[in-house]
């Protein structure tokens, strides 16, 4: 069964007097363990479907289906209270709480599941030893670069355990040698954990990590088929 499967997708949206369909009877599915990339021009509806897969904005029809629950069909708390558990979200812009160090904003996502802080604070510096911050977890976010800020970011996705993760431009604020470090580490995590990562993206480097690689054009999506993905 896919982890995440969308079914004829509509939402559109009107700019002056034309409407604009941003999702067009769009259907795709995305199996566990999967790192795909969606690319498209600005506008083209990356975001959305990438909001539409988190659960943050509804579709004005079709069908959503995430770990084999019909998220439409939830009530509001029972759609945030899954949200939680499921999706992880990366924004590009890390979106850091900078009175909080490291270890507290990746334990913020537990802070709503109940979780006691001193479970969750030691669950958040294990995961920041996994993508290389052991030693920065006591840091503020105005203490780290802008590549150790998206790790954090990334750790804080990570540390609910999530069954897929949800990434807008992970790349686009950052340098190119920062940009490689922060998609090889995505690149390990997936493949050592089969967490699913969804990656919005313009960045060349992204599509070459991918191994599925979508284009959103004109409300269709359109795959394309590589015969092989290769990175250095």
């Amino acid at each position: 069964m896919p982890k995440v499967k969308l079914r004829n997708l509509t939402h559109s949206y009107v700019d002056g007097d034309v409407e604009v369909n941003v999702l067009d009877n769009l259907s795709l599915d995305i199996e566990a363990g999967s790192f795909c990339a969606v690319s498209g021009p600005s506008g083209s509806g990356k975001s959305t479907l990438l909001n539409m897969i988190g659960m943050i904005d509804r579709p004005q029809k079709g069908q959503i289906v995430i770990s084999g629950q019909d998220v439409l069909a939830m009530s509001e708390r029972e759609l945030v209270r899954f949200r939680g558990r499921h999706v992880g979200f990366v924004f590009q812009a890390y979106h850091l709480v900078p009175v909080l160090t490291a270890a507290e904003n990746v334990a913020w996502p537990l802070y709503f599941q109940g979780v006691p802080r001193r479970k969750r604070l030691s669950a958040a510096r294990e995961i920041l030893a996994r993508v290389g911050l052991k030693d920065q977890a006591n840091r503020l976010p105005r203490r780290l670069s802008g590549g150790q800020q998206q790790r954090v970011a990334i750790a804080r996705a990570l540390v609910t355990e999530p069954d897929i993760v949800l990434a807008d431009e992970p790349t686009a604020n950052l340098d190119r040698q920062t940009a490689e470090e922060i998609m090889e580490l995505a690149a390990g995590l997936n493949r050592d954990s089969g967490t699913s990562f969804v990656m919005a993206t313009h960045d060349p480097l992204v599509l070459n990590y991918a191994t599925r690689h979508l284009q959103i054009l004109q409300g269709h999506l359109f795959e394309d088929k590589k015969p092989e993905h290769v990175h250095a």
